[in-house]
């Protein structure tokens, strides 16, 4: 994705959970097929959230999850990031 998009994308993904969730309240995010450094968790950092981090994936994850097999996944999340496997769905 090029940086203008990836900007846009950023802007807009700020505008919206701002609205929905309050700064230096603690979240639990979890992130599928993506890492600590995913640039939405910089964002929510910076505007003031406490994170409690789950990573979903196939390597260097928490919890594995296949996304081509039934997964029987019962954590709970406040909210879910998965911009890095939507060329997948």
């Amino acid at each position: 994705m090029n940086l203008a998009a990836r900007t846009i994308l950023q802007d807009f993904f700020l505008r919206e959970i701002s609205s929905v969730l309050t700064p230096e309240k603690k979240i639990s995010v979890g992130v599928v097929g993506g890492s600590q450094r995913d640039p939405e968790l910089q964002s929510l950092r910076n505007i003031g959230m406490e994170i409690n981090l789950t990573t979903y994936g196939i390597d260097n994850c928490d919890i594995f999850l296949d996304l081509n097999t039934k997964n029987q996944i019962v954590n709970e999340n406040d909210l879910v990031l998965c911009s890095q496997v939507l060329e997948h769905v």
